[in-house]
């Protein structure tokens, strides 16, 4: 009963391994809000840069006789053209399983994967697009997408490190 399923903007994207995190305070009976999140002293997090509208999420519902599961995604795009690192970092770190924060368009913060069961990250190429490729982070949990108070790093981890992903500093211009 936490409402119906929901789709949006990503304006802000933020990933940690899996394995750096330690715990998900779960919410309080019937409140979406987490608790709060542990990881590894000087986990590192990757920034992935966001143009408007360039990054959507979307979360759904099924039930069967085991219970229910959520489905949940986060669809990128980003151009080709002289970010070839793009390519490179998804490429060398698609086999990690990832954890998300990101907050939508809507301000609200959002977190995604687990710690035991983070999302899986894809690659996908097209010519048709002009030269775009698209990066995927999809994973099924138990429990709908859980809201976290803030998007501010400093109050919720208190000093994480950041890690380069080596996108280009022109990395809308074309």
């Amino acid at each position: 009963t936490c409402g119906a399923p929901s789709t949006g903007y990503v304006v802000q994207l933020y990933l940690l391994d899996a394995q750096d995190v330690e715990y998900i305070y779960e919410p309080n009976g019937n409140d979406m809000m987490c608790g709060g999140i542990v990881v590894t002293p000087g986990a590192p997090l990757v920034e992935l840069p966001i143009k408007y509208k360039t990054c959507t999420y979307q979360e759904g519902q099924n039930t069967n006789n085991d219970g229910s599961a959520h489905n949940v995604s986060i669809s990128l795009s980003y151009p080709l053209l002289n970010n070839e690192a793009i390519l490179g970092w998804a490429n060398s770190n698609k086999k990690r399983r990832w954890v998300a924060i990101f907050q939508t368009a809507t301000g609200e913060v959002l977190i995604a994967g687990e710690a035991k069961n983070g999302l899986r990250l894809s690659v996908a190429r097209s010519g048709m697009d002009r030269g775009m490729m698209g990066i995927g982070l999809g994973g099924t949990q138990w429990h709908s997408m859980w809201m976290l108070p803030t998007i501010d790093l400093e109050e919720l981890f208190g000093g994480l490190r950041f890690v380069s992903t080596g996108f280009s500093s022109g990395f809308y211009t074309n």
